[in-house]
């Protein structure tokens, strides 16, 4: 009986080891997707409880589900870019898991999808493409806190061809500063101004500061906000529109912008012929397109419809257009 029971035990803790010798070290190869098995040394796709690294001058990129919430804790470390393309591109992780950012990598995001890109460890959302892109370096746990929790962020056009920009936070961890960035194509961004932070605190802090050489035309701002130790992150891109466009020879506005639900676009008079309006993505794919007959003054656009992300409103005739970019929310 004896001998039965050893051998039981024997047993069980030889299945123990060859569960946990399925562990392995994957590194990248070169830029590609992360369920590639190309992507990775020694081939294959990882797997939960791996140690996962990203070589400097890769970018490894998650466009989908990659759940590893019932393996092992995971160490994902990031030399190169992690980045996480489309809505819904998720990595869930079980506890104790850990993603390092080496100094001069990133974390970023691409292609929309709101809130809805997110890595998860142990059910906690430690980060989603709303917090803006992280870099190094940084380590991303379970239990440490975000450098900067954001409240709201806005950009408006004031009078004297002036915008103001508003954000919060309701905490702060070494947070040197903040930059506010402008730029006239949404690409290539220029630092504007230096706003000092709080250092670390939990109370609500709300800060403001007014662009009074802001140009004509549309606008794009975002903050960069620096920790003590030179790690930084950006906010969310905020959009300004100008105050009015002219299609024809009428003024046209739509706003709110960014919208969630409706769309609200107005003329200044009545549309004198039949009128186009369009909303493409940032691939140049025609997602949704209205006619506005003639004689209409204003229109509102259900755009729940719509993935969440940046697209270009094209508003015209067939001669004569006008885009502006809008952010659906």
């Amino acid at each position: 009986m004896n001998n039965k029971i050893l051998f039981l035990l024997i047993t069980v803790a030889s299945f123990a080891f060859v569960k946990e010798s399925y562990a392995a070290t994957k590194t990248s190869t070169g830029s590609g997707g992360w369920t590639s098995g190309g992507t990775w040394s020694p081939s294959g796709a990882p797997l939960a409880g791996d140690v996962i690294n990203i070589q400097s001058g890769h970018t490894v990129t998650i466009s989908s589900n990659v759940d590893f919430r019932s393996g092992s804790a995971t160490t994902v470390n990031v030399s190169g870019t992690l980045n996480f393309f489309s809505g819904g591109s998720k990595l869930r992780m079980s506890s104790g898991s850990t993603v390092v950012l080496i100094s001069g990598s990133s974390l970023t995001s691409t292609g929309g999808g709101g809130a809805s890109q997110q890595i998860e460890i142990n059910g906690t959302t430690v980060w989603s493409n709303t917090m803006g892109n992280f870099t190094g370096p940084r380590t991303i746990s379970e239990m440490s806190p975000l450098p900067v929790v954001w409240l709201n962020i806005s950009a408006d056009r004031v009078p004297m061809n002036s915008v103001i920009v508003n954000w919060s936070t309701s905490s702060e961890l070494s947070n040197s500063h903040f930059e506010v960035e402008r730029s006239t194509n949404g690409v290539n961004f220029i630092s504007l101004s230096k706003i000092n932070g709080k250092g670390t605190t939990n109370t609500i802090t709300e800060y403001s500061w007014v662009d009074q050489t802001a140009p004509q035309g549309m606008l794009y701002y975002r903050l960069k906000q620096v920790d003590y130790n030179a790690g930084f992150e950006y906010s969310n891109i905020m959009v300004v529109t100008p105050l009015v466009e002219t299609v024809e020879g009428i003024e046209v506005s739509a706003f709110p912008n960014p919208v969630t639900e409706v769309l609200k676009i107005d003329f200044s008079t009545e549309a004198p012929q039949e009128m186009n309006i369009t909303f493409v993505d940032l691939f140049g794919n025609e997602v949704k397109k209205i006619v506005i007959e003639k004689g209409r003054q204003s229109v509102r656009l259900d755009v729940k419809g719509l993935k969440k992300g940046y697209y270009f409103l094209i508003i015209g005739t067939s001669d004569v257009q006008k885009s502006q970019r809008i952010l659906v929310n």
